[in-house]
Order: structure tokens, then C-alpha cells, then sequence
């Protein structure tokens, strides 16, 4: 349980300081007073990272630094920010201990249930990748470890991509197979895990549903996956290499995965309603949570944002 959270210099944020008593808390007040900048705080001194800005934008107009200091369960974490010319440096400690963000994400798992989770279905393709890997980093650091490395040598392929569309480079092909080898085991960690996930909540998200909308009606959750295995993702690398550059970007991995779903055989964003819809994001937000305290038999911490004006009565309750 979260026991203290002070603030210095975030957001709209000067210096505040809360002590907290209950597991559920209750943060009301007038609009633009910064009741989500608490939210997104605690969600910060989490994950490292904001669900909305950029890390700059999280610091006071005008400063250069924001501090973030929290206690939970006996633990002191503290988050700071530091703004140098067009850089910034991030430092996480752990009871006065450096940590690394790797390291660090994880051991306070948290689940965000906000407004535009809504439109997690009908949003790109993106949203729903960010989703599957904000959830799966928490439960699994090799995952997260892959994720920073694929996302490193993919930067790097494409690089080189867009370099030989200016400058004739006689050793791309050469280069390119290199990195389609150095990009194969990642990817096919990170497609097997994200795989396993969409199976492992399938039937969680069912009973959810029904629960919430009281509609007998079938969900199923397809993974659209880049590739099997590891030799498939370098066959399609190979076969695609020329409409990639051509148009200078990677075009097959799991930087390109999704996942939809289907309520009794149709596709959802086609066809389904907005209370539907509605209770399908609440059904997968509870699946979360149970899925990140079945891999850390921790519960994690719940964050609302203005969640009840968007439900009707009965899914508030």
C-alpha cells in the first residue's frame, strides 16, 4: 500500500505532500487543480514513464528538475527528472539505492484504467502494442530486456535504410542480413510472450464480460502475430527486403503485432456498441489486474481517472 507520495515540481505540482491511510482513495476537486498529475505521479514512479507526455513535459514551466518520492510497503522510491540544454537525465532509487529502469519496473506493478482506454478497440494498432507491453514488462523482465534490444537494432535497420535512399551504400543487402540476425531472437521472444498472454487471458476476459454486461455472448481474442518462430521472421525479412528499401522502414516484426477481437464471430470496432465496447475494456482492465497478481502473487496498485463519468450506472457499479 502507497502510504506517501510528495511532489516538487511536477506538473502544476510546486511541492505537495499526501499521506494516505486506506488502500482506497478518493481524490476529488475542481477541473485543472491536478488531480490526474497525482494519478500520473504515482503511474511515473512505476513504470518510469508518463501515460500521456513526454518526459520534459512533466516538469513545472519554467524549472529544470521534478522530484518524485513515494513510500510503499516500507520502501522508498524517489523519481527525479533533471533538464540540461536539450538533455535529461532520469535517476531511480530504491531505499536511497540507484536502480536501473529495467531493473526497477516491476517490482510495483500498477494497472491504469483512464478515458481513453475506451477507445483501446478502435484506436491503431500502437495503442494496443503499448497495452500488451506495459503489461507483459511488469510480469516479465527478460521481456522487457528483449523489447529495449529489438527496439534498438530495429532503430539501426531503419537508419540504414533511409541513409542508403541518400547515399548509394553497395553493402546494405550485407548489412541488412546482419541485422535481420541480430533482430530474430528478440522478435520471436517477444511474439511467443505476447502469444501466451492473449491465450492465458482468452477465458478471464470471457467471464469478465459476462459479468459486466450480462450478454451471453462469445469473446474471442485473436493475436495477430509478425511471424512463428525466429526462422520465419528472418524468411519474411529476406522476402520483403526490397519493398522495405524502397520505402525505407521495416516492414514485418512484432513492431507491426496486433491484436483484435471478436464478440460472437464479428469483428468488435465493426460492429459492436459502445456499451459493448465499454464493457469489453473493463472485462480486459480486471483481466489485467488478475493476470499481474497470478505472475507476481502481488496485487498491483489500481489507478481511476475519471473513469465513472464515462460508464453507465451499472457498469460504475
Amino acid at each position: 500500500m502507497i502510504t506517501n507520495l510528495k511532489l516538487r515540481q511536477f506538473r502544476n505540482h510546486t511541492h505537495l505532500e499526501l499521506k494516505f491511510t486506506d488502500p482506497l482513495v478518493i481524490i476529488t476537486g475542481q477541473n485543472a487543480i491536478g488531480k490526474t498529475n497525482i494519478l500520473e505521479a504515482i503511474y511515473v514512479s512505476s513504470l518510469t514513464k508518463s501515460f500521456r507526455v513526454s518526459d520534459s513535459k512533466l516538469i513545472s514551466q519554467g524549472k529544470d528538475f521534478y522530484t518524485i518520492d513515494r513510500q510503499q510497503d516500507g520502501d522508498d522510491i524517489h523519481v527525479r527528472l533533471t533538464l540540461s540544454g536539450a538533455s535529461a537525465q532520469k535517476q531511480v532509487k530504491l531505499n536511497k539505492s540507484v536502480i536501473s529502469q529495467t531493473q526497477f519496473i516491476g517490482k510495483y506493478p500498477i494497472t491504469l484504467f483512464e478515458p481513453n482506454d475506451l477507445q483501446l478497440f478502435t484506436a491503431g494498432p500502437a495503442d494496443r502494442r503499448k497495452f500488451l507491453d506495459k503489461i507483459i514488462s511488469q510480469t516479465d523482465r527478460v521481456y522487457l530486456e528483449n523489447l529495449r534490444i529489438y527496439k534498438r537494432i530495429l532503430a539501426q535497420r531503419n537508419s540504414a535504410l533511409r541513409n542508403a535512399k541518400k547515399i548509394f551504400n553497395k553493402n546494405l543487402k550485407q548489412q541488412l542480413f546482419v541485422y535481420n540476425i541480430q533482430l530474430a531472437d528478440p522478435a520471436e521472444y517477444l511474439t511467443v510472450k505476447r502469444r501466451e498472454f492473449v491465450e492465458d487471458i482468452q477465458s478471464i476476459v470471457s467471464q469478465y464480460y459476462l459479468r459486466i454486461s450480462g450478454q451471453k455472448k462469445s469473446v474471442q481474442i485473436e493475436f495477430l502475430e509478425s511471424a512463428k518462430d525466429k526462422n520465419e521472421f528472418i524468411r519474411k525479412l529476406e522476402q520483403n527486403q526490397e519493398q522495405d528499401i524502397h520505402s525505407t522502414h521495416t516492414s514485418i516484426g512484432p513492431h507491426r503485432e496486433d491484436f483484435t477481437v471478436l464478440l460472437d464471430g464479428n469483428i468488435l470496432s465493426d460492429t459492436a456498441s459502445r456499451g459493448e465496447l465499454r464493457s469489453l475494456v473493463l472485462a480486459l482492465k480486471l483481466a489485467e489486474l488478475d493476470y499481474i497478481e497470478n505472475s507476481l502473487s502481488r496485487r498491483p496498485t489500481l489507478l481511476l481517472d475519471d473513469v465513472l463519468s464515462e460508464l453507465d450506472t451499472e457498469r460504475q457499479d
